[in-house]
């Protein structure tokens, strides 16, 4: 049997049609087949063209049925057709699930009443559902159906109804049956809810609403307070983290991704390796089916290789929590291209548990790009179309129409126009970042000035999707006595930086055409003094991350992406590199403790990258349009109009008007975000979900007084900056400058530039200089409360963290004065208040080298909460030595909420044995009170999404606002109520973290000397090392030359004391080695894993020239 559709045919596996009287179908399955993919393909869209016709077999002697056309959803797969093999299409009508509902006899009320609960918002029971077919038989219609062709065996009893019951009709026929008995909620007698608000009602129904949870949800797993999985070297799982990773574990076994949202402090790291090893485990025991004892007995039985994506200050904590936890572990860390390479060769077949591990700036560095157009033309515009159905082709070029048709041509739009042109197929280039390919004349093409920076709209030419960039990078021949390779466009385009704007605060760096290099100049009002050329050309390199997805596809089982948040850029880096990481592993993980960033185009990007196939059949298409669409859908957006007059040009009186610009996202989630996308795809944990594994934390917030004469300065320039922002039309372009001096003005009122104007440099207000406050050694009360705060904490032996807002070169700084101040006032030597800047040391350094200072006595560190928000734990050991600074106090603010709350978690960890204490100093009658209310209400939301519900949280959730435009519009007078307010706001925050947690005692998981009773910790080359009991020295093991309870250290310092003689102890080493190169296997070198190893054990010392302790030449000889 076959059928057609404008001509393209298939044959019928079975059409399913619904019968309206003696002669009409209507067919709403197609279940068809051919030879060809393409023709299959051509027949499936025509099914939305035109009608389509059923041509009965040749003996059967039925008529020809006629279908309507019907727009549907199409599922294609290669399949065999006896030994034939075929491609198979099954087109589903958009109709069903909309208008009809299509069930089997069996399954009626199920089917009908999920529909319902799907199509309408009110509650309903699915008993329900035969008294609603009775009562509503007028409205869901029962219809007959016809089955055409060999009828599959699910379609018996096959029913369809037609739906046009409405929300009203429904309503009222619930509550007809409601009233007449024939339908009831429960058995017993119901009343109407009773409650003042969210919080009451989750007080009063919380427990129902729980039952009724665990009643309809079926859970993956059951939680289980330990892995059985997993055994570590030396730490374990606390029972909550056992649960998360328990059931991670079985997630991944039917999901491609998860996200793991977790406070600062849960132990994500850990727990994103438990994971990982124990799903490769329990793959292992399924698969051999031994034991989890004999698994890890046997390093052959797993193999793996992941790769982790981190910041670059994280790389060496993840490789450390790696080495020290997985048995067997082997790592390495991804620094170039060189480790790459090796693994290309090495090939896919994985050795043992590797983990590869890369920094997101190693991963996604790559060339310099230049402009490269170079030619401005007025030229007829022109548009690509379908030849077929005449639509543009979309920016994204697919290579068939939506109609079906393969076929494209160009068409002259009716018009000139002047602009860029494309240097390979010679049409104007018009902006690509909107996917419409459509051309009109009030969208002019592409101006030199459209290509300063690299953008969405000139990354390619619409027309024939030729790359306007190209690498701008050295010659490898240069030192060769070759003639070097000339890039085009180099010579056309220069790169020049210059001040941003007239107020002097900011630079930037453009792409300029040497032809309008002089209009541009003149436009923007610059000095020749003022221009700065960079040098053209930047190094060769290719970014490891495309190395990755072009060479390594499927050489990678897991990828991980620690602070996951960082990537949900568009068109940034490092969120092209996310991509290529998921295009060459099987599985993702992504970690963060900030899912929720306030805006709803956040989750697009990083949700298309994890689950592209999901977002596609929702109607999102990857791109400028697709997020406009999720964002409409999912988040809060704002888009302006322009209300004409009633003369020429003027709108539609039903009209809102002219649309000015692009719609813009606005703070504000949507709660259908979890649902459509996280519920079965994420897990959170919160740290007062393990508050019974840590000590109290105490956030405490103080107002100070100012000073009358700051107050007044304070007040009277805000006043000057916000006339200037309404009468001079200034606006958002003295924003910065209003909020950093709002901000800062009050702990720092001297030493301070006036306000200019970044329109046309003019002064917009004078700040007054009141350094006579601060002379003869006098302190600003915000001062003397800091110095009495940390007198206090110090005299308890508390170390102390400083955190201010304004550390950098300008002259908001504070942080000397504070340096300064704090040694004098507070009984500390100047070494022992420490400043750590953001420009040095480096990301990657900066943990070692707050250890390193710690370790000389620094009891207070002063720093920008962003050094610290990620990465660095301030309790840690040091050379045997542990440190710990736990108090924060929080001197100034800024509006980056993520990093208030980040940083203000640092002290707080499940190691952390002492109370933690965080301080906010706020100056009285300041926008510095706003900022922290909005912290605080953005603690309240997210705890919201992860449990702990308030009517505030879901209200700061749902109707967030621009932090800029909230301090913005902040009055300077702040009331008692407002201030009581915050306060309270922290009070809640503290009840969480001291009373959520669950019971202590729990049944501990099992290391790996426990479960195997091996003594030995297997290294990364599968050598044995002895077990150290407490973290016993290795040289104490084997007993170097160390009497008693002597340490190695205090052996050496000794030696120093008495002038022993030095001895070159390598050269010795090596003679020794020499000599025991040819020993068996049972030597000591089999204990190390080989003599390279034994070289540097012994050559380690050796820059300190110290004496060789006794006993050495002995161990050799063993």
């Amino acid at each position: 049997m076959r059928i057609s559709a404008n001509s393209a045919f298939a044959y019928v596996d079975y059409v399913i049609a619904l019968k309206w009287g003696s002669m009409k179908r209507e067919g709403i399955v197609y279940s068809c087949y051919n030879r060809s993919e393409i023709e299959l393909r051509s027949f499936t869209a025509n099914l939305g063209l035109g009608n389509a016709v059923l041509y009965p077999e040749d003996e059967s002697g039925s008529d020809i049925v006629m279908f309507p056309r019907m727009d549907a959803d199409s599922y294609r797969t290669r399949m065999l057709r006896g030994k034939e093999p075929v491609c198979h299409s099954v087109s589903l009508s958009k109709e069903v699930g909309n208008r009809y509902i299509v069930t089997v006899s069996g399954n009626r009320q199920r089917d009908v009443y999920n529909w319902l609960m799907t199509n309408f918002d009110l509650p309903l029971l699915e008993e329900w559902v035969p008294y609603l077919l009775d009562a509503g038989k007028d409205m869901i219609r029962k219809t007959e159906t016809v089955i055409y062709g060999q009828a599959p065996d699910w379609a018996e009893g096959l029913e369809a109804y037609d739906v046009s019951l409405t929300g009203e009709a429904l309503r009222e026929l619930v509550a007809n049956g409601l009233r007449s008995g024939r339908i009831r909620i429960s058995e017993h007698r119901q009343e109407s809810l009773r409650f003042d608000n969210m919080d009451d009602y989750f007080l009063k129904y919380g427990a129902s609403l729980i039952d009724n949870l665990e009643k309809k949800l079926d859970p993956l797993v059951e939680l289980k307070e330990n892995v059985d999985e997993v055994a570590f070297l030396e730490k374990r799982f606390y029972p909550q983290q056992a649960a998360i990773v328990n059931g991670l574990i079985e997630c991944m076994r039917h999901s491609s991704y998860v996200f793991m949202n977790e406070d600062m402090g849960c132990g994500k790291t850990l727990q994103a390796i438990g994971v990982m090893e124990g799903f490769f485990v329990r793959k292992a025991a399924e698969r051999s089916g031994k034991p989890v004892k004999e698994i890890y007995m046997d390093s052959s039985l797993v193999k793996y290789r992941n790769i982790i994506m981190c910041p670059s200050h994280l790389v060496e904590k993840w490789a450390e929590a790696i080495r020290a936890d997985v048995p067997y572990a082997k790592v390495v860390v991804i620094r170039g291209l060189k480790e790459l390479c090796r693994l290309r060769k090495k090939g896919k077949e994985r050795t043992g548990r590797e983990f590869y591990i890369l920094s997101k700036e190693t991963g996604k560095l790559s060339y310099t790009y230049v402009p490269l157009p170079s030619q401005v033309k007025t030229k007829n515009a022109a548009v690509v179309v379908c030849r077929k159905c005449r639509k543009p082709r979309p920016v994204s070029m697919p290579k068939q129409c939506g109609c079906g048709n393969a076929e494209w041509e160009t068409e002259d739009c009716g018009f000139k126009a002047t602009g860029m042109v494309c240097p390979e197929c010679g049409r104007l280039l018009y902006g690509a970042d909107s996917e419409q390919g459509a051309v009109s004349p009030e969208r002019g093409p592409l101006m030199p000035e459209d290509f300063s920076v690299q953008t969405k709209a000139n990354r390619i030419c619409r027309f024939c999707g030729t790359p306007l960039w190209q690498p701008a990078c050295e010659n490898v021949n240069r030192t060769m006595n070759f003639a070097p390779v000339k890039v085009r466009a180099r010579k056309q385009w220069v790169k020049i930086t210059h001040w941003a704007n007239k107020a002097r605060k900011n630079k930037k760096t453009v792409w300029v055409h040497e032809k309008w290099k002089q209009e541009y100049i003149e436009k923007n009002d610059l000095q020749e003094d003022e221009i700065t050329y960079p040098k053209v050309s930047g190094v060769r390199k290719f970014a490891p991350s495309r190395y990755i997805k072009k060479y390594l596809k499927g050489y990678f089982d897991f990828a991980v992406f620690d602070e996951a948040h960082e990537y949900k850029g568009g068109g940034s880096a490092q969120g092209m590199a996310m991509n290529d990481l998921v295009k060459a592993s099987s599985r993702q993980l992504a970690l963060t403790g900030t899912i929720a960033g306030g805006y709803a185009n956040h989750f697009f990007y990083l949700l298309y990258r994890l689950d592209p196939a999901k977002m596609k059949g929702m109607g999102f298409s990857y791109g400028a349009e697709g997020e406009r669409k999720f964002v409409m859908k999912y988040g809060t957006v704002s888009t302006e109009y322009e209300v004409g007059d009633e003369q020429e040009g003027s709108y539609n009186s039903m009209s809102r008007g002219r649309q000015l610009g692009s719609p813009k996202c606005k703070p504000g989630i949507s709660l259908r975000i979890f649902t459509d996308f996280l519920l079965d795809k994420a897990v959170f944990l919160n740290l007062s979900d393990m508050s019974s594994f840590l000590p109290p934390l105490v956030e405490k917030v103080e107002c100070i007084p100012i000073e009358d004469d700051i107050c007044s300065e304070y007040n009277s320039v805000r006043e000057r900056l916000k006339k200037a922002m309404y009468e001079k039309d200034l606006g958002k372009s003295i924003l910065g400058a209003f909020l950093q001096f709002s901000l800062s003005y009050t702990d720092k009122p001297y030493g301070r530039s006036d306000i200019l104007s970044p329109v046309d440099g003019k002064v917009v207000a004078d700040i007054p200089d009141l350094s006579y406050l601060v002379s003869d050694g006098r302190l600003l009360n915000k001062e003397k409360r800091l110095c009495e705060l940390v007198s206090e904490e110090i005299s308890e032996d508390r170390n102390v963290f400083v955190y201010c807002e304004y550390t950098g070169v300008g002259e908001a700084n504070v942080t000397h004065r504070l340096l300064k101040i704090l040694s004098e006032n507070c009984g500390l030597r100047k070494r022992e208040v420490e400043i750590l800047e953001s420009s040095f040391p480096s990301a990657e350094e900066r943990e070692a080298w707050m250890h390193e200072r710690a370790s000389k006595g620094v009891r207070v560190f002063i720093t920008n909460p962003k050094c610290v928000k990620t990465g660095l734990d301030f309790l840690f050991y040091h050379k045997g030595t542990m440190y710990n600074f736990p108090t924060i106090i929080f001197y100034q603010y800024g509006y980056d909420l993520f990093t208030m709350w980040q940083a203000s978690r640092r002290h707080y960890r499940l190691n952390q044995v002492r109370e933690c204490r965080t301080f906010y100093l706020l100056s009285d009658r300041t926008v510095q009170l706003d900022a922290l209310e909005m912290v605080a209400s953005k603690q309240v939301a997210t705890s919201a999404i992860q449990g702990h519900f308030s009517s505030e949280g879901l209200c700061a959730m749902a109707q967030g606002v621009d932090p800029r435009i909230k301090l913005a519009q902040a009055v300077s007078e702040k009331s008692p109520e407002q201030v009581m307010g915050v306060k309270s706001m922290f009070d809640v925050l503290n009840q969480w973290h001291a009373g959520n947690g669950e019971k202590a005692e729990y049944k501990k998981m099992l290391t790996f000397r426990e479960l195997t009773g091996e003594e030995y910790i297997p290294d990364e080359n599968s050598g044995r090392i002895p077990m150290a009991e407490g973290g016993a020295d290795l040289f104490k093991y084997f007993g170097f030359g160390v009497s008693g309870g002597e340490s190695v250290a205090d052996a050496e310092e000794e030696e120093q004391d008495a002038g022993c003689l030095e001895v070159n102890a390598a050269d010795e080493t090596d003679e020794i080695l020499e000599e025991e190169k040819e020993s068996s296997e049972d030597s000591l070198f089999g204990l190390f894993g080989g003599q390279e190893e034994i070289t540097g054990l012994f050559r380690k010392g050796n820059t300190d020239r110290k004496k060789r302790p006794s006993g050495m030449k002995a161990l050799f000889s063993v």
